[in-house]
């Protein structure tokens, strides 16, 4: 199946986006010591009304002082219309004795006239807004490039890693400045985010539901193409609102330009968001879907549920042109958006790519989880004390504790716990390997009467069922198969097989010969497409998950054939790696009973080669020794009787006679 993003799109999606983040930090970094009202502004172009912007933390001077509120309006500054003109307003108001300046709201319909606290805008301040978008925008990054890492050809991953990147600069571009449209690189970054970006990422979410869990019957190449030309199609008056509120100024129509592109933009992403719901639903519920399916669509709705309640109200709020908070009682819950992606990747690491969970997926996880413990504590902090401390100074060191404490953790997560089998289940799957071993040579723990068989490792024509109902019984397997190769070196022949088979499997394997001869690693079925090729059209493609040759002493044995498991749990490859290290304990078990079996037959063979050695010997002596012994007595007669007429003859005929004696 073709992606509708070039192959590359990725990669430089990956590094587009971290130049972004880079220069909207700096960006916001240079407004560092510059006087403001203590509060983020936020400009509704659709009806040209500022409002607070979501970012503002509720602990700021506009917020805790002057008493603004997030649902504020804001009309005046200075007396003269809130607008562009705000940076030397508060120039002028820091310069005067009571560094204060006069704001208009509208709240709840009733203007209201604040006197607001001119401060300039610290270190500490540009960590309140800047650390957490920071934190959670390189989270969706970092998760975008591990998806990319593990299946970098796939479909799926790459539209992951696209819809992942597009987070993370959706999450890092707001705000990038304390003064919107002021400057021309704060200019830059808003029209890439909102002319840009939000198309793009409401396609993409479409896009990402068609495909997942699995490919939807309404997915076709050309839906996917139309889904990008929709985004385009608010791409262009979204660019044409921007451009005229930035040239000419603001007016009805870019209102109406806005509007439109924003709503499209909206709806596109709430279709997305709705259709994976749907089908996520759909396959829970569904009857004879495959419980790997139904596992992912369980995971991936629990992470759905962290973060949709809040999703839905901020879409509904911006629906209706009014802001929201992110914060909940000045509680920063923006760490909550990355429960998403994180069992995204999750399922596309367990399940689509059959890896185990790399260090950076756990350094995300532990982030997440070490940031939002954090917030907590530092919101416990300003409940308690609300003016002896700064917020980013009492989450950092907070932060530094938990990330020291969840790095710990997972470590020792690794061999004991819920986590350790989630993450870590190794040291399952070697435990299986060893159990195994255990089995096939007649020792089990401490019940070896009722696992020991009575075809013992000396009998290879038993050993093949005994190792195929020990993987099956072990490693808990659907079924398994071994075919060994014929001592003539030239074909394969079924040996034993167990497990729940709707049809025996066929006498030869499914794979050629010479190609099997190419290669001792474990081959997937199904899985791979380079797999695919090698594989014939036998019935028992559909029912093999994994195919590993057998080989010792760099002879090829046999080929072993390995079924799903029977709570249909994914191979990753640890398990891979698990069952190639069972697959070279199967070869030297097989090599060793064969060695043995030959060895078994010396005395036997020894017996049979005696037996015509003497019938070789009784057979010369008859046909040499016994039949010149038969004729020696004549030719003595006859010199007898021709000693007397020609004794020359007689003597030559005794001569003759002694040389053959």
């Amino acid at each position: 199946m073709r992606s509708s993003w070039p192959k590359g799109w990725p990669i430089g999606l990956l590094a587009l986006s971290l130049v972004l983040g880079g220069c909207s930090t700096l960006n916001l970094w240079w407004d560092v010591g510059k006087p403001f009202g203590g509060f983020l502004p936020s400009h509704n172009i659709m009806a040209d009304h500022w409002l607070i912007g979501m970012p503002t933390p509720a602990w700021w001077p506009g917020m805790s002082q002057a008493g603004l509120a997030y649902g504020d309006r804001l009309l005046e500054l200075g007396n003269r219309p809130y607008g562009a003109h705000q940076p030397r307003v508060y120039v002028t108001a820091y310069a005067s004795p009571s560094r204060s300046v006069q704001l208009a709201v509208i709240r709840a319909g009733t203007r209201i006239e604040i006197e607001l606290p001119v401060v300039p805008f610290t270190p500490s301040s540009f960590l309140d807004v800047r650390l957490p978008t920071g934190i959670t925008g390189l989270g969706f990054w970092l998760l975008a490039l591990v998806v990319y890492r593990a299946q970098p050809g796939e479909p799926l991953s790459r539209l992951s890693t696209t819809v992942s990147c597009l987070m993370a600069i959706a999450f890092w571009l707001p705000h990038s400045s304390l003064f919107p449209h002021v400057g021309p690189l704060t200019r830059i970054l808003d029209f890439v985010l909102y002319v840009v970006v939000s198309p793009l990422l409401g396609a993409s979410v479409l896009h990402f539901a068609l495909l997942f869990p699995n490919t939807s019957c309404l997915y076709r190449p050309l839906v996917s193409r139309f889904l990008y030309i929709v985004a385009f199609c608010f791409i262009v008056p979204y660019a044409a609102s921007r451009l005229l509120l930035w040239s000419v100024g603001w007016s009805s129509l870019v209102g109406v330009l806005d509007r439109v592109s924003f709503k499209g933009y909206i709806y596109l992403l709430g279709a997305g968001v709705l259709l994976l719901l749907l089908r996520l639903g759909w396959t829970i519920l569904r009857p004879g879907v495959p419980r790997r399916l139904q596992h992912e669509a369980i995971i991936v709705i629990l992470g759905l549920l962290v973060t949709f309640p809040a999703m839905l109200v901020t879409g509904l709020k911006l629906l209706s042109g009014r802001s929201l908070a992110l914060y909940w009682h000045s509680l920063d819950l923006r760490y909550l958006y990355l429960a998403i992606p994180l069992t995204l990747a999750f399922v596309i690491l367990r399940y689509n790519a059959f890896r185990s969970m790399p260090r950076l997926f756990l350094f995300v996880m532990i982030l997440t989880s070490a940031s939002f413990l954090a917030s907590i504590g530092a919101w416990c902090v300003r409940l308690i004390q609300p003016q002896s401390i700064d917020y980013s100074l009492a989450f950092l060191p907070i932060l530094g504790v938990a990330l020291a404490a969840g790095s710990i953790w997972s470590t020792q997560g690794s061999w004991r716990g819920v986590f350790g089998r989630l993450l870590h289940w190794e040291v399952h799957t070697y435990d299986a390997a060893r159990r195994f071993g255990q089995r096939v040579v007649g020792h089990h723990g401490e019940k070896p009467a009722r696992i020991r068989s009575a075809v013992t490792l000396h009998s290879l024509a038993g050993l093949p069922s005994q190792v195929v109902e020990a993987l099956v019984a072990e490693l808990q397997l659907e079924r398994a198969a071994i075919w060994l190769r014929k001592a003539d070196g030239t074909r394969f022949e079924i040996a034993a097989h167990a497990g729940r088979w709707a049809q025996p499997p066929p006498s030869q394997p499914p794979i050629e010969t010479n190609l099997l001869l190419s290669t001792n690693q474990p081959l997937r079925v199904k899985q791979r497409n380079e797999v695919a090729n090698w594989l014939s059209t036998s019935e028992t493609v559909d029912r093999v998950e994994v195919l590993i040759p057998l080989s010792a002493a760099e002879q090829l044995i046999g080929l072993m054939a390995l079924g799903n498991r029977w709570d249909e749990e994914i191979l990753d490859e640890r398990d891979l790696q698990v069952m190639e290290l069972i697959a070279q304990q199967v070869s030297l078990f097989l090599l060793t009973a064969s060695q043995v079996e030959e060895l078994s037959q010396v005395p036997r063979r020894l017996a049979e080669a005696q037996k015509r050695e003497r019938a070789r010997i009784a057979q010369e002596l008859h046909d040499t020794v016994q039949q010149f012994l038969g004729g020696l007595p004549f030719y003595l007669e006859s010199s007898c009787e021709m000693l007397r007429t020609e004794p020359d003859q007689a003597e030559a005929l005794l001569r003759a006679c002694l040389e053959e004696i």
